[in-house]
């Protein structure tokens, strides 16, 4: 994932075509990875090639012998997303299922206000607290 948000980054230049590298010396490649490509097709890929900022190419390891990096990095398998920019949603649903921190001053009375909600929504079942800070508890635990 920071690898995906990194390449978010990497962004925001033009480039003309006659510009991009088809081969030779570049600045990074990610190999070894779940890479995903918003193509028509939605390809996997497992390498990426970037570029003064730019990805310059996308696909399988045979990219590996057209390209000399700068830089290789081994994603270990891990999946990488270019250009994923997280909007930082905090989707809601469930209410019955919320504690409001917002006017607590402990920690006793955060494990009060839980203990209560379990006594309501039952055991084992999920609970959310919201608005608190740990600023405002009187433990000052930073």
């Amino acid at each position: 994932m920071t690898l995906g948000l990194l390449l978010t980054a990497c962004g925001g230049q033009e480039t003309a075509p006659e510009e991009i590298p088809t081969a030779g010396e570049v600045d990074l490649v990610l190999t070894n990875g779940k890479v995903f490509v918003a193509d028509a097709d939605f390809s996997i890929v497992n390498t990426v090639v970037v570029n003064d900022g730019l990805i310059v190419a996308s696909g399988d390891d045979s990219l590996l012998d057209r390209y000399d990096a700068a830089e290789t990095v081994d994603l270990e398998g891990k999946l990488l997303i270019p250009g994923f920019i997280d909007s930082h949603t905090h989707i809601r649903g469930r209410p019955q299922r919320y504690i409001e921190l917002g006017e607590v001053t402990s920690i006793a009375e955060i494990q009060e206000l839980i203990s209560a909600k379990i006594e309501e929504i039952g055991e084992g079942e999920w609970i959310t607290g919201y608005g608190w800070s740990e600023d405002e508890l009187d433990e000052a635990r930073r």
